[in-house]
């Protein structure tokens, strides 16, 4: 198999760490960054807004509203101001997930699938607080699940996202999604997109968008340009919606007029489950289809190992340019690299494990270089939060600074062993397919 190789890395951190020792003789005070903290603000629905939205209900009507578009629509710097604070990173004990909080007493929506068979899960806000929530309702026909969590602590804020009404979405409109792509808690993702149309198959409804909902942002808003939670995100893939198979290429998300409808519910305890018929697959196939699968296999790893490549030479570019003091440049790189390495993960996602009687090779093949490049994602964006604190001042906060640089060559180190185990696995791999196809890959 095409393996890429570690570059290496240049020791900025013995460099600082001399500064900051000369800084210390001379008695001059390292300078430490205060935590912001958001003081709580009710973030109400747009009055004008929903007057308008109403008017159309009652109506039928589709004539435009008289108040002009920028006074009734929000930027996306206001959107994600808005429902930022309100979307969490959800662990369950077989799945990671996002969540909206949608009441301040602790009421947290997100889909029944990512809290599956789940009493009770972990909770982490935005500004990185983690809290313990329950799972009190649920209904996984239409995947949805209602959590609260208990704070006790006063100064923790729980600041709500409003909810608009789904059943006013048009074909076209503008949507955001919010969530945590892949498990990666750094910082809540913002994707944007327009509703492609709307589904219905029985009594189940779905909002289907272009915006991206990936692993991860299952559960999270799906929001309009009024700031307004308009869906919950549901990426489940393989799952039949009208005769579709819901893929990587088509995004769904669970209309919020259907949370609200049970929401009341869910509060007192509504339990739907629905039981999954155990599928016997096929776990061998014709040596030729097999080899095909494997091939194709090969072909996806080779690009996905490119892409790693390609976003490791932009992770060192950004060493240089902060070597040569370019601090705008440097965030720029670090950015880029973070990029392409969703681009990779996004790609190894599509690896089809080939059904051999060694799939399980592959299967770990596949785990591993998602961890692996979770691990380079997020010494990439330490680095870029590194050049931006350059940017403001590279004289002062040398200790934040040497912290920074810390993280990031223990995330390179952990992607570097499980590069190794990679290599490892690849090479019992190749040796298993040479023997069972009779010929040298």
């Amino acid at each position: 198999m095409n393996i890429h190789e570690s570059k290496g890395f240049f020791n900025i951190k013995l460099i600082l760490a001399i500064v900051v020792g000369v800084l210390a003789l001379s008695g001059i005070s390292v300078y430490f960054l205060g935590q912001y903290k958001a003081s709580k603000s009710e973030r109400a629905v747009n009055t004008e807004l929903q007057n308008f939205l109403n008017s159309l209900r009652n109506k039928g009507t589709t004539s435009g509203p008289t108040t002009p578009r920028s006074e009734l629509f929000k930027s996306n710097a206001e959107i994600i101001d808005a429902i930022k604070p309100s979307t969490v990173y959800i662990v369950a004990p077989e799945d990671v997930g996002s969540g909206i909080i949608i009441e301040e007493e602790g009421y947290i929506l997100t889909s029944a699938h990512v809290v599956k068979g789940a009493e009770s899960v972990i909770v982490r806000l935005s500004n990185g607080i983690q809290l313990t929530a329950r799972v009190v309702g649920r209904d996984e026909e239409v995947d949805i699940a209602l959590l609260k969590t208990d704070v006790d602590n006063p100064q923790i804020d729980l600041l709500k996202a409003p909810l608009g009404n789904s059943d006013l979405v048009s074909q076209g409109d503008r949507v955001f999604v919010l969530g945590y792509p892949f498990g990666l808690e750094t910082d809540v993702s913002f994707k944007e997109g327009t509703i492609s149309r709307k589904l219905q198959e029985g009594n189940r409804q779905f909002l289907e968008t272009t915006a991206d909902i990936l692993p991860g942002d299952s559960g999270g808003p799906l929001v309009n340009e009024a700031g307004e939670v308009i869906g919950i995100n549901s990426a489940r893939f393989g799952e039949q919606v009208g005769g579709v198979s819901v893929g990587e290429t088509l995004k769904f998300a669970t209309p919020i007029n259907i949370a609200k409808d049970l929401l009341v519910q869910l509060k007192r305890g509504r339990e739907v489950i629905v039981a999954i018929a155990e599928k016997k697959e096929e776990k061998t196939v014709p040596l030729a289809q097999a080899q095909r699968e494997y091939e194709a296999f090969l072909e996806i790893s080779k690009e996905v190992n490119k892409k790693i490549n390609e976003a490791i030479a932009h992770h060192e570019i950004g060493y240089r340019h902060i070597l040569a003091e370019t601090y705008t440049s440097s965030a720029n790189q670090f950015q880029d690299a973070t990029d392409i390495f969703f681009e990779a993960i996004t790609l190894n996602a599509k690896k089809i494990i080939p059904r051999v009687p060694f799939a399980n090779l592959f299967e770990e093949n596949k785990k591993l270089v998602e961890d692996e490049i979770k691990k380079r994602i997020e010494a990439s964006q330490v680095m870029r939060d590194y050049a931006a604190l350059l940017k403001i001042n590279p004289d002062t906060n040398f200790t934040e600074q040497i912290a920074l640089l810390d993280k990031d060559q223990l995330l390179t180190s952990e992607a570097d062993v499980i590069l190794e185990n990679i290599k490892q696995i690849n090479t019992t791999t190749t040796h298993e397919a040479e023997l069972y196809f009779g010929q040298e890959f």
